[in-house]
């Protein structure tokens, strides 16, 4: 086994029925029983909070930067904090960063360890589900706190639902009709960054109409002056494909100022796209946030297929353009007309890029999304 699937150890899957990978046993053993120490003492402590965030790669143990509006003002020590996290050094780092630390990929290994049901990811779920809620019974949880992460959220409504425990959620990502699991439960509380952001909530899921749903509104970013800048700054997402954007991208190159930007949990073949902006000489990002690249550089556009950080474009001074493509996600955005969208047109998008937008134009994308509310700290303190 090299270095990279050493360190990559939690994996999107349950065990293989047939035959069991030994270092992956033995690691998901050892965070195991920490996970194990962690519940035993907030027993003792009588800790009846829980809490559930994701760790993205890289970050060493840092939360998921998305949930941070809400998870600055939480106190982990007060709660069984759970952490969904893919790489072995980075929960490592977690669990001497943050107390009682349990880790959710752990859980679900050893939840399905002898799995061999035909209807593997419905059963997985189940089995994952009932051992959650035993660990929620063994310490009489009262109140769950958790980023809305798509994958596992129904698994901890259920057993809300089932325990009567009071559930809060808060949005990291806009809301898609593609990730069908958000229509099934509700949060009691749902902090939402905007009006925007609420209404798609609604209209994907009816049941937040008796909800309550609490605004949080957005910080005011300050910059750097800079002289530097970019034309364009492309967020690769998952829908990029760089056989399909490969060309555009060398030719706007030659033409602009632009600059690639990963995503900070990127599980994409980096080694390929590097090779690739190293041979073209194109500037690009790997663990920077937007506001490192902004304090640097001045961003005229954000150019991506289907991430939402096109929304997020105008709270850095920037214009977001969709790159129209077969997903269901982009059809989604393009549909809503909220953010300009074209087809990959070499000549079109290198002209639009070239022409630095106006603040007048930046502050109706700001308004259309984020509305006028400013980011406010009693009012999450005061429904937490």
């Amino acid at each position: 086994m090299n270095s990279n699937k050493k360190i990559k150890y939690l994996k999107n899957k349950v065990p293989s029925k047939d035959k069991v990978n030994f270092t992956e046993f033995f690691i998901h053993l050892f965070f195991l029983i920490l996970s194990f120490i962690s519940i035993l003492k907030c027993k003792i402590t009588k800790i009846k909070t829980c809490n559930y965030s994701i760790s993205l790669p890289k970050t060493k143990g840092g939360i998921d930067f998305r949930g941070r509006y809400i998870t600055d003002h939480l106190d982990f020590k007060k709660s069984i904090n759970f952490f969904r996290s893919t790489s072995s050094l980075n929960s490592i780092m977690l669990y001497i960063r943050y107390p009682n630390v349990v880790f959710f990929l752990s859980i679900r290994y050893f939840a399905n360890i002898t799995n061999k049901s035909k209807l593997k990811n419905y059963s997985k779920d189940l089995r994952t589900q009932n051992f959650l809620k035993k660990i929620f019974e063994y310490l009489k949880i009262r109140k769950f706190i958790s980023i809305d992460d798509q994958r596992v959220i129904n698994l901890f409504l259920n057993i809300c639902k089932q325990l009567k425990i009071k559930s809060l959620g808060y949005m990291h990502y806009r809301f898609n009709k593609k990730y069908e699991k958000i229509r099934y439960n509700a949060f009691d509380t749902f902090f939402v960054w905007s009006k925007y952001f609420k209404k798609r909530l609604i209209r994907i899921n009816k049941q937040y109409i008796d909800k309550n749903i609490v605004i949080c509104g957005v910080k005011n970013k300050k910059f750097k002056k800079t002289k530097k800048k970019i034309d364009a700054l492309f967020v690769w997402d998952l829908e990029s494909n760089l056989a399909r954007l490969g060309n555009l991208i060398k030719y706007l190159n030659s033409k602009s100022n632009i600059a690639i930007k990963f995503k900070p949990s990127s599980q994409i073949d980096e080694k390929k796209l590097l090779i690739f902006f190293k041979e073209n000489n194109i500037l690009y990002f790997q663990n920077k946030s937007f506001s490192d690249i902004r304090n640097k550089y001045y961003i005229s556009y954000f150019l991506g297929c289907s991430t939402t950080a096109l929304y997020e474009a105008c709270l850095y001074d920037a214009l977001p353009i969709i790159i129209r493509n077969n997903s269901s996600i982009a059809k989604e955005i393009v549909s809503e007309g909220i953010i300009k969208s074209t087809k990959i047109n070499f000549k079109k998008i290198s002209k639009i890029i070239k022409i630095k937008p106006s603040q007048e134009k930046i502050k109706i994308q700001r308004k259309k999304i984020w509305g006028n509310t400013i980011y406010n700290k009693k009012i999450i303190l005061k429904n937490l």
